[in-house]
């Protein structure tokens, strides 16, 4: 799941300047799709404790991690990411690898695609595949 969520889920590392009242509003309702659905956020599994922003205001005065990527906690150890600045936007392009290698089991699940020693698939945000 990626989006700009528009709400931040750690105001401490999440968020710079701006108004702490707010900035969270929504973030329990992800939170319980979230737990629902078992997902974690993909820059947080792999930067815990990194303050880091995706999207800054035009003067610059208030920065945020809006744009983000769920995936599956299953997927956890097969995870990197990152965030590139954007030239041409107010929001960071936010980046996903997820490497995956074949098991006996996925032969038994039909999952032949992964042949071979291992496949890495990198997707980008928002709205771009590569």
């Amino acid at each position: 799941m990626a989006v700009d969520f528009n709400c931040i889920e750690n105001k401490n590392i999440d968020n710079v300047g701006g108004n702490n009242v707010y900035g969270d509003v929504g973030a329990n309702i992800l939170g319980t799709i979230r737990n629902h659905y078992h997902l974690v956020d993909a820059y947080r599994t792999c930067f815990p404790h990194h303050v880091a922003t995706s999207w800054v205001s035009a003067d610059g005065t208030v920065a945020c991690r809006l744009d983000r990527f769920y995936v599956s906690a299953s997927l956890k150890s097969h995870l990197a990411a990152c965030m590139t600045p954007c030239a041409f936007s107010d929001h960071s392009a936010v980046e996903i690898t997820l490497t995956l290698t074949r098991s006996s089991a996925d032969a038994d699940n039909g999952l032949d695609a992964y042949v071979g020693q291992s496949r890495s698939t990198n997707i980008s945000g928002p709205f771009q595949v590569k």
